[in-house]
């Protein structure tokens, strides 16, 4: 079974290059050799507006499609974003992390937090999890009360094997 198949960790794992994971982890291979990650690995991939989003879920469908968690990390949010049907359709397979760009306070770009809570609430209605993880820049404009509570989601119970 494997250091993995005990823990109770998950991993994640988060690029910017999609295609290159994608065809990594669709290649043919003898199936059981990946099958025990995918209870305990996530595979995700950042944008940080619709044009990316777009572009990276192309390359990430054929994850999800083979049954693999899937999170995109929509940070820095530059623009907002309308998730797709396909990724909404996820429900709790898919995940959605949202933050503001971080760096020194001078650099960083202004983030709308009504971006972030038309985001947040495409999440809700399709039961798809959303972590708020922070505003840019971070020390002037701290998390909305509202968006705040999405921090604290409960993550789903670790499916083992």
């Amino acid at each position: 079974m494997g250091i993995l198949g005990l823990s109770r960790h998950i991993g994640q794992l988060l690029t910017k290059r999609a295609d290159v994971m994608a065809e990594y982890f669709t290649a043919p291979r003898p199936p059981s050799r990946l099958r025990h990650l995918q209870t305990k690995l996530w595979l995700g991939f950042s944008a940080g507006d619709q044009r990316w989003f777009d572009v990276r879920w192309s390359h990430m469908r054929a994850l999800a499609d083979a049954d693999w968690t899937v999170f995109v990390s929509i940070a820095p949010m530059l623009g907002p974003v309308t998730l797709p049907a396909d990724f909404l359709a996820l429900g709790e397979r898919g995940w959605v992390v949202d933050s503001g760009e971080q760096g020194p306070h001078k650099f960083c770009r202004d983030m709308n937090p009504a971006w972030a809570r038309a985001l947040r609430d495409q999440c809700a209605a399709a039961g798809v999890p959303f972590f708020m993880k922070q505003m840019a820049p971070r020390e002037a404009n701290p998390i909305p009360p509202d968006l705040m509570t999405s921090r604290c989601r409960q993550f789903p119970a670790v499916r083992l094997s």
